[in-house]
This record gives structure tokens, sequence and C-alpha cells, in this order.
């Protein structure tokens, strides 16, 4: 189970994201629908730009995954640390203990990493 730096489950967070773009409360049930659906796009979205990473750093000529992978963290890292809490869904980073940041950037190392190894095997089996 993910915990993000506000203690908050990511479905949690996508929640609140929803809530604050269309400026309306979600509740009960509806709530957790939204957002393990906001969660799971996110994560999906962030899967493909990383096979769009990868590819055109192969068409570039930069070859090999650690191209792909540290641009695919530092966009993603770069995004979150942004723009959640820019919507004030989670605090700003100055109010982030070194633990909690660390912790969040392992989490998106770790993501990219596991996509950019899915994605290897998935185009060796071709």
């Amino acid at each position: 189970m993910e915990i993000e730096p506000s203690g908050a489950q990511p479905t949690e967070l996508g929640a609140r994201a929803v809530e604050h773009l269309l400026h309306r409360r979600i509740e009960g049930r509806d709530r957790k629908v939204v957002g393990e659906l906001t969660h799971w796009s996110y994560g999906i979205a962030w899967g493909a730009l990383g096979i769009a990473l990868r590819r055109l750093t192969r068409r570039v000529g930069l070859g090999g995954p650690g191209w792909p992978l540290a641009a695919h963290v530092a966009l993603l890292l770069s995004s979150e640390l942004v723009a959640l809490p820019a919507l004030g869904i989670l605090p700003p980073l100055h109010r982030w203990g070194r633990i909690q940041l660390a912790t969040f950037a392992l989490n998106d190392a770790l993501y990219a990493l596991g996509a950019e190894l899915a994605y290897e095997a998935l185009e060796r089996r071709g």
C-alpha cells in the first residue's frame, strides 16, 4: 500500500484532485470509485509516457534503458511535486520532511523502473 506525504492513500488523492478540478464534493462509494479510476488512469498515462520516452531516446541515438528511465522519473517527480501542491492536494514542499520527500521520490523511481522492466519484457516477447 502506498502512502503519500499527506498520509492519504493514492485513491484519496485522486478523489481530491477530481473534486478540486470539478469544484464538487464526491461522497461515499462514488469517492472510492472516482479515486481508483483516477489513480489507475494516472498510472497508465505515465506508463505510456515512459514508452514514448524510450522510443524517442532510441530514435535520437541515446539508447539503453538509463536515459528514458531517468527522464521518466524526472518528469513524473517534478510534475507531482509541482502539480499536487498547487492543487492543494498535498502540502507545499517546504512542509515536507526529508523522509517524506525521499519516500515519495523512491516510490516514483520504483514505478518508473517497474514500467521500464515490464516494457522490456514485452518487447523481448515480440
